[in-house]
């Protein structure tokens, strides 16, 4: 099957993709390879705009968002954000996406005041949220991340030492003997 593509387009097109070899002499592309990526490019492109468009109408939970404009009461959602404070039946629970929005949430886990939640649970009346699924990342936990990050660093730096050093004269690493 061939595509008849008038010439004044091919020829403009053409003149797009003209570039240099190694012999300072100007060279044509091929023409067919260069027309398959742009066309994947453009597929590719138009496959990332529709997933950013239609992402939140595909969710599994409503988003923040959602919640917001329509209010979903008795639905299940998935909700992240930190604890502002504990409650006697559970805690306050601030959203991480919009930071005006301050969840009741019913539980009986204990959670401190700036641990990072994500919880799945059934939206009440009035931004009341009755868990049934809860994971608590605690600030110690946090901190261990960092303090066990800053330490793989460490010893990286030291091996990637080991075997190389850096010469100031040339500002260059060099591999040791």
């Amino acid at each position: 099957m061939k595509i008849l593509i008038p010439e004044r387009i091919l020829y403009t097109y053409a003149k797009i993709v003209i570039t240099i070899n190694h012999e300072n002499q100007l060279v044509v592309m091929d023409l067919k390879r260069t027309a398959s990526v742009s066309l994947l490019a453009f597929i590719l492109l138009g496959l990332c705009l529709y997933y950013h468009n239609y992402y939140d109408d595909n969710l599994k939970y409503p988003s923040t968002e959602a919640i917001e404009s329509h209010y979903p009461e008795g639905s299940l959602v998935y909700i992240t954000g930190s604890v502002t404070k504990p409650t006697k039946n559970g805690f306050n629970l601030r959203d991480g996406n919009n930071l005006d929005i301050v969840y009741n949430v019913t539980s009986n886990k204990k959670v401190q005041p700036i641990d990072y939640i994500q919880l799945l649970g059934i939206l009440g009346h009035n931004y009341t949220i009755n868990s049934t699924e809860i994971y608590a990342e605690t600030n110690q936990g946090y901190e261990f991340i960092i303090f066990r990050s800053a330490l793989a660093l460490i010893v990286f730096i030291l091996i990637f030492l080991w075997y190389w050093k850096f010469d100031f004269k040339r500002i260059e690493f060099i591999r040791r003997q």
